[in-house]
């Protein structure tokens, strides 16, 4: 309707730039002048005193996305990039959404930049005030993405793999699977043990160590970390 239209236009052309002081033992809101994004971070949050950034990302058309999502929303910059919180902080974005468009085909999601994936965050659409809630544990690039009808992100699972298709889908978006060196998911082909090791470090995003050595795993290998 037109007050929703409005208010796309309003966000369309707003351009997020805040910063604010934030003391340790203190909670404190930190948002731009419409709204459009607010921090609400609890007292004893922080380790130390830290100014609180949020801008609006003007590079983030160079940041690439999944065959199987849009971007819903501009794509935010929280800083100080990387600080992580002891207790979670609020995000809420506004987001304008329309009856017909289904709480399942958004998702909340932060640009991880050493694998240059997005991964899904889980939040709440609340429709009536129209806003994307979440708790946050760490601060990255934010945004909102939809889901999108287009070919699946691998054409050998179009037919026959329909049951398969949204979970093989939601794990390429996670930045779990990927494609062979043309770009076939191969569902039928059997999963070594480095293919399946390499599954369970990205699902729970587990950092290389070393100190743990095999005598059939070659330095250097894809598998070995």
């Amino acid at each position: 309707d037109e007050e929703l239209s409005y208010w796309r236009d309003v966000l369309s052309l707003n351009k997020v730039d805040a910063a604010q002081k934030v003391s340790a033992g203190r909670e404190a809101k930190v948002g731009d002048e419409l709204g459009e994004v607010t921090l609400s971070i609890p007292a004893g949050a922080l380790e130390k005193d830290e100014t609180i950034t949020i801008k609006e990302n003007e590079g983030s058309g160079k940041l690439p996305l999944p065959l199987t999502h849009k971007l819903l929303s501009h794509v935010y910059s929280l800083g100080p990039d990387g600080i992580s919180f002891k207790e979670p902080v609020t995000l809420a974005l506004k987001l304008i959404v329309s009856e017909d468009t289904s709480a399942s085909d958004l998702v909340l999601a932060y640009f991880d930049g050493e694998r240059r994936v997005w991964r899904p965050v889980p939040a709440v659409l609340d429709r009536a005030n129209g806003l994307i809630l979440a708790r946050l544990t760490h601060f990255s690039d934010y945004a909102v993405l939809k889901r999108v009808e287009l070919p699946p992100s691998f054409p050998d699972v179009e037919e026959g793999w329909e049951w398969a298709k949204d979970s093989i889908s939601l794990l390429a978006l996670q930045g779990v699977v990927s494609g062979n060196l043309v770009g076939l998911y191969e569902p039928e082909r059997p999963v070594t043990r480095g293919e399946f090791a390499r599954f369970l470090a990205r699902t729970l995003d587990l950092k290389p160590a070393s100190g743990v050595a095999f005598s059939d795993v070659l330095p250097g290998a894809w598998y070995e970390k």
